[in-house]
C-alpha cells in the first residue's frame, strides 16, 4: 500500500472513532452495538474496537455480553501469540465486574 492510501485509512479510522465518541456522549449506546460488533469482528485483535463495544454493551444492560468480548479478545490474542489486552480493556472489565458505570474514554 502506498503512503497516501495509508494516511487516508488512518483519517477514516479517526473519523469513525470521533463519530462513535459523539454517539456515546449523546447516549446512543444501543445504536452503536451493531456497528461496533462489525468493527470488532473485522479487527479481532484491536482493543480500539473491542473496548467501545464492551462499553456500549455494558451501558445497554448487557453486562454478560460485554464481559464475553474480553474473553473472546483474550482467546484471539493467545491464539495469535500476541500480548494480553491493553490496560484500558482490563480497566473496563474491572469496572463492569464491579458494577461501576465506567466513564472513561472509549478509545
Amino acid at each position: 500500500m502506498g503512503r497516501v492510501h495509508l494516511v487516508g485509512l488512518e483519517w477514516e479510522r479517526l473519523s469513525i472513532q470521533e463519530r462513535i465518541e459523539t454517539d456515546f456522549r449523546l447516549g446512543r449506546h444501543r445504536e452503536l452495538i451493531g456497528e461496533l460488533s462489525t468493527l470488532a469482528a473485522q479487527h479481532p485483535t484491536q482493543g480500539t474496537w473491542q473496548a467501545p463495544l464492551m462499553l456500549a454493551l455494558y451501558r445497554s444492560d448487557r453486562r454478560t455480553q460485554a464481559l464475553e468480548v474480553v474473553q473472546r479478545l483474550r482467546r484471539v490474542l493467545n491464539d495469535e501469540l500476541c500480548p494480553e489486552p491493553s490496560p484500558r480493556v482490563w480497566q473496563l472489565q474491572r469496572a463492569i465486574l464491579s458494577g461501576r458505570c465506567w466513564r472513561g474514554r472509549t478509545r
